[in-house]
């Protein structure tokens, strides 16, 4: 299983507050959202064993309905906020992707708070989004 595929399994877990979770695409309904990779450098350490301790950055982004109206835009927030009390709640207890291929989580935070990426007219959609980063013990495989 990919690293990707654990983490779109994992959120989902958090249904029904994430209705539509696309890899890599967002469409344009309000609601849905998106699971997307972001580039780094993915060994943090190399052991003398060839085991490796890896990050895994992605992001996390949505699809709100945007305009001038401030209880909007706290209900948006909310929206994202309450996803990263629910992440933090699930690290601190334990409760981590299951990665396999001889990969184990060790962490998952949050490393952005939400903000807009991009936004139409008032009156439309936004897209939000936070940033999370995924850390992992890779066994070495020859």
């Amino acid at each position: 299983m990919t690293i990707i595929q654990s983490l779109k399994e994992y959120f989902e877990s958090y249904a029904p507050d994430i209705n539509v979770l696309g890899v890599d695409f967002l469409g344009d309904n309000i609601g849905s959202m998106v699971i997307e990779a972001v580039p780094c450098d993915p060994i943090v350490t190399e052991y003398l064993d060839g085991s490796t301790e890896r990050q895994y950055l992605f992001v996390i982004g949505g699809r709100e309905f945007y305009s001038e109206e401030v209880w909007q835009g706290i209900e948006n927030a909310g929206v994202y906020e309450q996803l990263q009390n629910w992440l933090l709640h699930q690290t601190r207890g334990g409760v981590l992707p299951v990665l396999g291929g001889g990969r184990e989580a060790t962490s998952l935070s949050v490393t952005s708070s939400a903000y807009i990426l991009e936004s139409n007219e008032p009156g439309s959609n936004a897209r939000y989004q936070i940033q999370c980063r995924l850390t992992y013990f890779q066994q070495y495989q020859p």
